[in-house]
């Protein structure tokens, strides 16, 4: 029965690492290949004369892709790092249950999510290219304001099974909203 088990969980692993490497190269060649587009496309030409393989298209991706994960996870130590400026002893949220101040700032959050998104449509106004640019980033912003917002104000509060569920399922989806918003081909 042991046997069996650890199999399983090696053969679980392994399909892990399979479908990762999958997801990675595939990701890698979508931004090699945009990345490939655009510049044809500026030259005003087909991207198919370049007559590209996969290994150029991965090959073309790996800066703009360093770039994007190196300001994700700079996005992410900084929200690490305000959430625990947050949270602190005698800070706003270090008590078990919200208070009215926390409840205000939770409120303030949602109303202040929507500020990245109209900025960016005054940017777009102004400046086409630019608003084009930052039009998915804002939505991200937002979407992360909001799910923060979420996180203080305890919902779905709990250690039942459907309330971790819930809590899950909602932080996947704002990380698969997030990450749609970052692989905007503009």
């Amino acid at each position: 029965m042991a046997t069996t088990t650890t199999s399983s969980s090696m053969l679980r692993a392994a399909v892990g690492v399979v479908a990762n490497v999958a997801v990675v190269t595939a990701l890698l060649v979508y931004f090699g290949w945009q990345r490939s587009e655009v510049q044809s496309h500026e030259l005003g030409i087909s991207e198919s004369l370049l007559g590209m393989s996969t290994q150029d298209y991965v090959l073309r991706s790996v800066r703009p892709v360093f770039v994007l994960v190196v300001c994700a996870a700079l996005g992410g130590l900084a929200w690490v790092w305000v959430d625990r400026w947050l949270r602190r002893p005698g800070g706003p949220f270090a008590v078990a249950r919200p208070t009215s101040s926390a409840s205000r700032l939770v409120w303030l959050l949602r109303g202040i999510s929507v500020v990245p998104l109209i900025a960016a449509f005054a940017v777009f106004a102004a400046w086409p290219w630019l608003g084009a640019i930052l039009l998915p980033a804002a939505i991200g912003i937002g979407l992360l304001l909001v799910f923060y917002a979420a996180v203080l104000a305890r919902t779905d509060s709990g250690s039942a099974k459907p309330a971790r569920r819930r809590i899950e399922t909602r932080a996947l989806c704002i990380a698969i909203l997030v990450g749609a918003c970052l692989l905007d081909g503009r």
